[in-house]
């Protein structure tokens, strides 16, 4: 790696360029730190998925011919669970002052019908990140505890319970953050795992000699077995790391002779040297899951300078399954 930045680097500080790939101990990223490639997904045997909401709830009705106090009580309500939402209603705040000094009920009625409808939809758009967040942390580790109370959220809030909609989301919340730092590492073993699988299948490879520990700590994870999937995934990304060093060391050769190319033909390579040096600094300190998104931004910059001029080399190899099959014998 050194070799090959010191050659298309004009800059002449390699500090940042020590270490090359291989396998070894990873330091431990939080997939959400991976936004360039969406969240990733674990895979295996299908999740059950928890759906969002299809529809917001009615407004409750009161008794018939309800009056001032009724109204005021119920916007007074409403107010304190968006203060408790931490939502900022100051318009809303300002027209209940003005109704009820004025005692107006039919302003107070409908200040009371806006609120209810503003609530709801933001704790119904909630709910469906709750949800979202339940399904993708289900494909790492058991989760259906949750499941019962999610459902009592749902009914709470179709029903029109604000208030018992906002105490049940708040702890499933707050149980699903748990659960998540608890199962952190495998989480993200996981997540860098699927990462190096797939890169290795783009470059052409085949992750598969490498998966069966991978597939085992998986199995254990769903299986709620923590401490006995962490050391399985960690053998497994050191695997797949193993069958992926002669393929990144392939194309980052690649990447080289086609960025000193189109530097000579005068094209600006800034982007790709970035994207090497931001590699090289992620591989030094040994965080490959976010070295393969670098990885991955060199490579499109790269494939971008060949596409736009077809003389500086050669593109990707294609996957596997694109690549023309052999002339038949005879």
């Amino acid at each position: 790696m050194n070799e090959i930045l010191s050659a298309v680097d004009e800059s002449g500080d390699l500090s940042t360029s020590e270490a090359g790939p291989g396998p070894g101990p990873a330091r431990l990223v939080h997939p959400l730190r991976f936004p360039a490639i969406g969240t990733p997904r674990a895979t295996g045997a299908p999740v059950e998925r928890i759906r969002g909401l299809d529809a917001l709830p009615a407004l409750p009705a009161l008794p018939a011919g309800a009056g001032f106090e009724l109204y005021r009580h119920q916007v007074d309500e409403y107010l304190q669970l968006a203060r408790r939402q931490g939502i900022e209603l100051a318009e809303f705040s300002d027209r209940a002052k003005r109704a009820i000094l004025v005692q107006d009920r039919e302003s107070v009625e409908v200040l009371s019908r806006e609120l209810f409808v503003f609530l709801a939809a933001s704790l119904g758009e909630e709910f469906d990140a709750v949800c979202a967040q339940r399904n993708e942390l289900a494909a790492f580790f058991p989760i259906a505890t949750q499941d019962s109370e999610l459902d009592a959220c749902r009914q709470s809030l179709l029903l029109g319970d604000l208030s018992g909609t906002q105490r049940r989301l708040h702890r499933v919340a707050s149980a699903l953050a748990d659960l998540q730092e608890h199962w952190e590492t495998v989480q993200i073993l996981l997540t860098e795992a699927d990462l190096l699988a797939g890169t290795i299948r783009e470059l052409g490879g085949d992750p598969t000699p490498a998966l069966g520990p991978l597939e085992e700590g998986r199995r254990l994870a769903k299986e709620g077995q923590r401490e006995a999937a962490e050391p399985l995934l960690a053998r497994g990304t050191h695997a797949l790391w193993t069958v992926l060093t002669p393929l990144f060391s392939r194309e980052m050769q690649r990447s080289k002779e086609v960025l000193l190319k189109a530097r000579e033909e005068g094209a600006d390579v800034t982007l790709a040297v970035a994207s090497m040096r931001e590699l090289a600094t992620h591989l030094r300190h040994r965080n490959f899951a976010s070295g393969i998104i670098s990885f991955r931004r060199l490579r499109e910059s790269v494939d971008g300078l060949v596409q736009a001029a077809p003389s500086l080399g050669p593109g990707p190899d294609p996957p596997p399954e694109e690549k023309a099959s052999p002339p038949p014998a005879g």
